[in-house]
């Protein structure tokens, strides 16, 4: 036979270990969502394809990034528009077109550019032919 009022003492221990429990669980929950969420993967990858690409800039010990202002799709390309950094040339950009592609998965890359908007360009990558 359990000793009177067993249950209410079970309530009382098992509480904060519950409380415990979902805030752990909702700790990782909110871990994994935010690693995996699209944007920030996305400007990691980035960040880690430019600097590897020669393309990243070092000022009073902060790493300056160029910016990745848009991505789309258009055909069987993925376009990305990018705003250099001040002293970057579309020619900087293309000369390094094919090791960025090859950091981000790409087949190859082309670099275009618009007179009239001299601070940004469009990376067009293409996939890599299945083998």
């Amino acid at each position: 036979m359990w000793p009177a009022g067993w249950a209410d003492q079970v309530v009382e221990a098992a509480t904060p270990v519950a409380a415990g429990v979902a805030v752990a669980t909702t700790s990782v929950a909110l871990l994994a969502l935010s690693v995996s969420s699209g944007r920030g993967m996305r400007r990691r990858r980035w960040a880690r394809a430019v600097e590897q690409a020669g393309l990243t800039r070092s000022r009073l010990g902060e790493q300056l990034v160029p910016k990745l202002v848009s991505s789309s799709r258009e055909g069987g390309e993925l376009v990305l528009r990018v705003r250099m950094l001040t002293g970057q040339t579309p020619q900087d950009w293309d000369r390094r077109a094919q090791r960025l592609a090859a950091e981000l998965g790409a087949g190859k890359a082309r670099v275009a550019w618009s007179p009239e908007r001299i601070e940004e360009i469009e990376l067009r990558l293409t996939r890599k032919q299945a083998a």
